[in-house]
């Protein structure tokens, strides 16, 4: 079997002549070790990440530092930073921890009743509480040894290709330049909301109703981020008015109760939460975009048994989902 190595791991082990490390002379739990506390910049949340106590961890990191040569976290204030060699190091590092890991746990049969297995899920908001919150119930019955770490992110290079799933839009930006697959789950539509008790507006809204309202949206970030429905107004160049943004689909009808505001939202969503939320959907009499949300895989997992069986799940999941 090839031993896949990182320039800049190999580099940093190997660089001291006089200490003459080898691959062989290296503890390889310390990797693992390694990106909990790279990933977490904070050793207690670290060794709970890996099942360690505090103080292991503490010895973990001790040994790392002498390992590299680098402090790898400095305290600054109450709080670890990582330092330049360390961030250089988080890329080839998930990638070396993710590959062992398909290594060890890589069967040719998958025992959902028995077996144990870990995934690393990208999902926003809208996906998790749609989709895998449904999923979640049938795992604790079908595999209860099966477990999935979410993150609530837009993925970005490293999220594409350290994550065993990802669900998100569709399509998905650069998915095949990273060598992703992908299938589309359920499809999904833009509905306005407003506070139940909102008189001035009834069951429909036109364009031009819409437009007079005071907008609640939402917005990832400072600078842009729309959701795709409200990017579509925007792009509009209509007058618009937005009283508040918000960087979650699903805090977003939280905020509308005792207020004349309007947003956009998912449907499934909005329907899902009206009764929490005390909001009601309102039937927009303008076009929106279509809507899909996919999932997304290397193609590295294409064949696993526990991969397909998870993908099946969700496919299941999703095609019960109501129209």
């Amino acid at each position: 079997m090839r031993m896949v190595q990182s320039p800049a791991i190999m580099t940093a082990i190997a660089g001291d002549e006089r200490r003459a490390l080898s691959l062989g002379r290296v503890d390889l739990n310390l990797l693992v070790a390694l990106e909990a506390l790279l990933d977490e910049a904070n050793v207690t949340r670290a060794a709970e990440r890996v099942h360690l106590s505090q103080p292991a961890m503490s010895d973990a990191l001790q040994r790392l530092r002498r390992l590299f040569g680098d402090e790898l976290l400095v305290r600054v204030g109450r709080q670890y930073q990582l330092t330049a060699f360390a961030i250089e190091l988080q890329e080839p590092l998930h990638e070396l921890v993710q590959m062992a890991g398909d290594i060890i746990q890589r069967r040719e049969l998958f025992e959902p009743a028995n077996d144990s297995r870990s995934f690393n899920v990208v999902a926003s908001e809208y996906s998790a509480y749609i989709l895998i919150q449904p999923v979640l119930q049938r795992l604790a019955h079908a595999a209860p040894g099966l477990s999935l770490r979410l993150q609530r992110s837009t993925p970005g290079e490293h999220e594409k290709m350290a994550s065993d799933l990802i669900v998100g839009l569709w399509p998905g930006t650069g998915a095949a330049e990273f060598g992703l697959q992908s299938e589309i789950l359920f499809h999904d539509r833009w509905v306005c909301i407003v506070w139940s008790g909102n008189e001035h507006i009834g069951d429909t809204l036109s364009l031009q109703q819409y437009m007079r309202q005071p907008h609640a949206l939402y917005q990832a970030s400072a600078r842009g981020g729309l959701g795709m429905a409200d990017r579509t107004i925007r792009d509009m160049n209509l007058p618009r008015r937005v009283q508040v943004s918000v960087d979650s689909f699903v805090l977003l009808p939280l905020l509308l109760q005792g207020t004349p505001q309007v947003a956009l939202i998912q449907e499934r969503l909005g329907r899902k939460l009206a009764a929490v939320a005390d909001v009601r959907v309102v039937e927009p009499l303008f076009d929106t975009p279509p809507l899909a949300e996919a999932m997304y895989w290397h193609s590295r997992n294409t064949s696993d048994p526990a991969h397909r069986w998870l993908r099946t799940m969700l496919r299941e999941v999703a095609a019960e989902l109501n129209p």
